[in-house]
């Protein structure tokens, strides 16, 4: 589903309890170390409410993207691996941001990030970069949790990185609003890159 321009979304029906989904995730390869994979089936038949929820991840952590250059008011113009696979053409696109600000509009602590400067855009290749190891999404009655690991790495400072951020998420009564109601985070490494290797 591709999202242009926005309306108001879509009621959804309560999700069954206690489900688990990975929506990404990273496997041994032969030909390069590791790929990463994503669930675009689950992805395409996911409510608005879990795309909503998902796409603020996205929005702020840019994974395995393509750079096309930056537009007429200095913004990136990137297309990223999960906002692709949410139907966001480019990642902080105007249509993206509507459909968040929409979700999003009771909780205003969320609403004043959803701006395209607060937006992740740093471009492949760049010194310090960030991207997703794995993502799962947990549903639970009115409660969505998604729960992803971000490994990072800066090679100005020769630092590697990694942790575990938890979102929790309530649906409105109305099944068409979400609010951020619980963040955590846990630093699972940092360490020195040894370039002796």
């Amino acid at each position: 589903m591709a999202i242009t321009g926005y309306s108001l979304p879509q009621r959804v029906t309560a999700p069954p309890k206690g489900t688990t989904i990975k929506i990404m995730w990273t496997e041994p390869s032969k030909e390069n170390g590791c790929t990463r994979k994503i669930n675009g089936q689950y992805i395409s038949h996911a409510s608005d409410a879990e795309k909503a929820a998902l796409g603020l991840v996205s929005t702020f952590v840019a994974s395995n993207c393509d750079w096309h250059g930056t537009s007429k008011k200095d913004l990136p113009i990137m297309t990223c691996e999960l906002s692709r696979a949410l139907g966001f053409e480019l990642q902080c696109s105007e249509g993206q941001l509507q459909f968040l600000q929409s979700w999003f509009r009771s909780d205003t602590v969320t609403l004043k990030k959803l701006v395209p400067d607060s937006c992740a855009s740093t471009p492949p290749g760049a010194h310090s970069q960030q991207s997703f190891s794995s993502i799962t999404l947990r549903r639970t009655g009115n409660t969505l949790l998604v729960s992803f690991v971000v490994d990072g790495v800066n090679l100005r400072v020769m630092k590697s990185w990694s942790y575990r951020e938890n979102l929790y998420f309530r649906l409105s009564p109305q099944r068409d609003q979400l609010r951020v109601v619980r963040t955590t985070i846990k630093k699972l490494n940092e360490k020195n890159i040894d370039t002796d290797e």
